[in-house]
């Protein structure tokens, strides 16, 4: 006990640095890349006899943010091969890859410019946000923003639910035909994103 004092300062020194660690690593951004297969983006659509929906596990993407601060400077991007979009019915995907214009126009991208109206939950972690940018689908790019909700899991990764009304004339698509069926404009777009964590110096696939 009589070397206590002296060893006090290098006790308090060591803990002090431990902390700004602590406090710097939290506070730094991180790079998460969308895991494929596990991921999904999907649709619903209606008509004039019943609804439907479209859904594709061929997702790619970064996301980049700060999850101490998930409002500064985020950066992210998705996209889905738009020709692996499937409804179930193979007369029906095909009509929806022409009106897609898929042979061209491969992939639909959203790319984030902002987040707002952020609330994190202290006690679970997860993080709720409104997430704005850019769609495009079919060569055609448009304001899109949807409610996104991202839960910590196992492994410092994520998951991201999100859904938001999409209008497919805003992006020069005329509702399609289906035998006897007039689609709707209006769709609604889910995403359900498995994110993980890059490592330091890897490259995202």
């Amino acid at each position: 006990m009589k070397h206590l004092p002296f060893r006090l300062p290098v006790i308090l020194t060591a803990a002090l640095i431990g902390g700004l660690a602590a406090v710097a690593a939290g506070d730094s951004a991180v790079t998460y890349r969308v895991v494929p297969g596990t991921s999904h983006v999907r649709f619903d659509a209606s008509s004039t006899l019943h609804g439907f929906g479209g859904e594709s596990d061929k997702v790619r993407g970064e996301v980049r943010f700060v999850p101490a601060a998930p409002d500064r400077g985020p950066q992210a991007w998705v996209e889905v091969e738009a020709g692996s979009l499937d409804t179930g019915i193979g007369a029906r995907n095909r009509k929806m890859w022409r009106v897609l214009e898929t042979d061209t126009h491969k992939t639909i991208r959203f790319e984030l410019a902002r987040v707002s109206d952020v609330k994190v939950d202290a006690g679970t972690g997860t993080i709720r946000a409104r997430a704005g940018g850019t769609m495009t689908i079919r060569g055609q790019q448009r304001p899109f923003a949807l409610d996104v909700v991202l839960e910590p899991t196992d492994g410092g990764g994520w998951r991201v639910t999100g859904s938001a009304p999409l209008d497919m004339t805003h992006y020069g698509i005329k509702p399609p035909r289906v035998m006897f069926m007039k689609v709707a404009p209006e769709v609604t777009v889910h995403v359900e994103l498995v994110l993980e964590p890059v490592a330091t110096g890897a490259e995202p696939s």
